[in-house]
């Protein structure tokens, strides 16, 4: 899944993307990012966003703020979990962990060494999942939106209560109100919507409108 941002302020092109040369969920899929400074018809070699991909990162989205700062948003499988909680090794390892953030201002030329943690409360799903909510169970597969005249970015995720990809499912979004503002990563503040314990059901479910700030999703 590319996911593509526009620098405002060199119109260079760069692009997110999940590489893996034994297939989607395969030992060893990674972050890379790409470029191009014709419009995409020629593409730079691909540059990991993690010097290690022994320790799965992937399904990454994309923001660009005002100044062309980067920031990329991704799974990662941070403690390395390979095993369920009754020992059973795990087939793909890419769709649990943690949420984290690295960030680039030379157009994916490099990424900071330093990623950060994007944090979101546990909510039922994640109590009553595999691990009981030890382990995050969750993936997105999204652009980040920014919300009609104000600095708000958000960008939706699903939550999953058994791995992989297991029943039940519950859609939820994270929000920053200063990620296109604050310099310092360290301080970008996230929410997760909708509030309450539960998130929107998948298709097929009831349907649902919330409201997020001036913004209906």
């Amino acid at each position: 899944q590319p996911y593509c941002a526009i620098s405002p302020t060199t119109g260079v092109w760069t692009c997110t993307i999940t590489a893996d040369e034994h297939g989607e969920g395969g030992a060893g899929e990674h972050m890379v990012s790409v470029s191009s400074s014709d419009t995409g018809r020629t593409w730079s070699a691909p540059v990991k966003l993690e010097p290690d991909a022994a320790v799965a990162n992937s399904y990454g989205v994309l923001a660009v703020t005002e100044k062309g700062r980067l920031y990329a948003m991704y799974n990662m499988n941070v403690d390395n979990v390979s095993h369920t909680p009754s020992g059973a090794s795990l087939g793909r390892t890419d769709e649990l962990g943690h949420f984290v953030l690295k960030y680039s201002d030379d157009d994916g030329k490099t990424w900071s060494q330093k990623r950060y943690e994007v944090p979101y409360r546990l909510t039922a799903i994640d109590r009553n999942n595999t691990w009981h909510g030890k382990v995050k169970i969750m993936w997105s597969v999204d652009q980040v939106k920014r919300i009609d005249g104000t600095n708000t970015v958000v960008y939706s995720f699903t939550k999953m209560g058994s791995y992989p990809q297991g029943a039940p499912e519950e859609v939820f979004f994270l929000a920053s109100d200063n990620l296109l503002t604050e310099e310092n990563a360290s301080k970008i503040a996230w929410k997760l919507y909708p509030d309450g314990d539960h998130g929107l059901p998948p298709p097929g479910g009831n349907p649902s409108i919330m409201e997020i700030g001036r913004a209906y999703v």
